[in-house]
């Protein structure tokens, strides 16, 4: 006679301890924890986009030329109680990105599905995209807790029996609060009317709440449209270029490009997940059901741009939120069907990848994998300039350094902080459409004080009129196999 053959249920056993919370929640602390000491034992430096972010925050205002301002004040502050090093510029990132993935928790529970709030917690600490942004810190990062904070208003206001209005007001607030973080903050307004026609009843005052919520978004944003009304909403202007729709290419390449780097950013199996679940009858009907209305909106507008002219894979993140819900919830309502079978290898895939990443930025290399290209190469080189640059400053009594780029006014405010230089980075031409943040608050004219020290790429004499000397020294540095950044420097007394 065979043996009797215990076989295990990994998935059964696996939802099991999703019923302890204390495990989840120590779980999704281990997590944090190993990507902040990636954050202290990664020798890479500051990125173009953090070192202006950076910079931003040590001038508070209401609004900037390409962002709103609230990346800015977190950074400002941040700098102010803890000062400037790598590791207090991104620590903020694994952090924010856990009170997403509480806040996701707490929306779970609100819709009442079994284990799907901490589903949804560890699957949203698994995501390659969340893997990534807790080792940056970007507008996206700010952003995500609000705007999932808004998701959890919105489904409270349809789940509880009083405080509708009041509900709608917080996730108005709270998407005003998030539009300061990103503009994509807005994508919620349409989705949310779209979820109202579909998922709300005629119990609930839905028009005045979508009313209540839209006065609401806009008195919690109006520190950047304040400041957009007094500088000719410059950065209404920076969007469009950005946007760069007046070239129109129409690229099938470029929409099937954005579509499969979803699979990267939100990992393999989860995006394939996303994909079958609208298949399923029972995940198109009731709150669930609505959650769609918070993602193939945005998902939809984004691939429009991407095959109008060009579209970045994390454009798209405003509709993770609702996608973890949905496949966390999916647990619940598709019992053993095949998504709900294929939620554990998703979040073990996605985790897996996610340390690979770590591993990479704790090292600073990809080793002997590393690629000829090498996707690190933008975040090399920058210190060996500055410190070049400040010490052929020192040496000629130069009180102005000339950027050639904006990554390098970026990376020489942030090495040079406290220097004293004035760093400026003159247009190309006078006609060069807006500029960015640096050719509009840092222009050169023959009123800055001189002598003056350009760097240039290359070896070309600086396109700036001056009495410029040949190059007093060169700088290559390489950043990759098969790529250099070769630097010339250039005085002008």
């Amino acid at each position: 006679m065979r043996p009797n053959v215990v076989k295990t249920d990994y998935l059964s056993l696996f939802f099991a301890r999703l019923a302890r919370p204390y495990s989840v929640l120590g779980l999704l602390l281990l997590i944090t924890a190993a990507r902040l000491w990636v954050i202290a034992a990664s020798p890479l430096g500051p990125g173009v986009d953090e070192a202006q972010y950076w910079l931003w925050g040590q001038d508070l205002q209401l609004g900037y030329y390409s962002k709103p301002p609230l990346i800015a004040w977190l950074l400002g502050g941040i700098h102010l109680l803890f000062g400037q090093s790598e590791f207090s510029l991104r620590a903020s990132g694994p952090l924010l990105h856990l009170l997403t993935s509480l806040i996701l928790w707490q929306t779970g529970n609100r819709i009442g599905e079994a284990m799907a709030g901490r589903c949804a917690a560890i699957l949203w600490l698994s995501l390659p995209a969340v893997g990534l942004g807790s080792f940056v810190i970007s507008t996206d990062s700010v952003m995500l807790p609000l705007w999932t904070a808004g998701l959890y208003f919105i489904l409270a206001a349809h789940t509880a029996r009083t405080g509708y209005l009041a509900y709608m007001a917080s996730a108005g607030i709270a998407i005003g609060l998030a539009s300061l973080a990103k503009y994509a903050g807005l994508y919620f307004i349409p989705c949310l009317l779209i979820f109202l026609l579909i998922a709300a009843t005629r119990s609930q005052p839905y028009i005045k709440g979508f009313f209540v919520f839209c006065l609401t978004v806009l008195i919690a944003s109006s520190p950047t449209w304040l400041w957009n009304i007094f500088h000719e909403f410059v950065t209404f202007h920076h969007l469009g270029e950005n946007a760069n729709l007046e070239k129109q290419s129409y690229s099938l390449a470029s929409l099937f490009g954005f579509l499969g780097a979803q699979f990267g950013v939100a990992g393999p199996v989860t995006f394939l997940l996303l994909l079958l679940l609208p298949f399923y009858r029972q995940m198109r009907t009731g709150l669930i059901g609505g959650l769609h209305a918070f993602i193939w909106p945005v998902l939809a507008v984004i691939c429009l741009q991407a095959f109008l002219s060009e579209a970045n894979a994390n454009w798209a993140a405003a509709s993770y939120p609702a996608m973890v819900l949905l496949l966390a919830c999916g647990g619940g309502r598709l019992a053993r069907q095949l998504p709900v079978r294929l939620i554990l290898p998703a979040m073990a895939i996605n985790l897996v990848l996610t340390a690979i990443l770590g591993a990479v930025l704790a090292i600073g290399s990809f080793g002997p994998l590393t690629p000829q290209s090498d996707p690190l190469r933008r975040l090399r080189g920058w210190e060996e300039m500055a410190v070049t640059a400040d010490r052929l400053a020192a040496q000629n009594n130069a009180k102005t350094l000339i950027a050639y780029s904006r990554a390098s006014a970026a990376l020489l405010h942030w090495h040079l902080a406290g220097k004293g230089y004035y760093i400026a980075l003159p247009r190309a031409t006078k006609t060069a459409g807006n500029g960015n943040h640096y050719q509009r608050s840092y222009p050169l004219d023959d009123t800055i004080a001189r002598p003056w020290l350009a760097i240039i790429e290359g070896d070309n004499p600086p396109a700036i009129a001056a009495d410029w000397q040949a190059p007093i020294a060169r700088l290559s540095t390489q950043i990759s196999q098969r790529r250099s950044r070769h630097l010339s420097f250039w005085l002008a007394r």
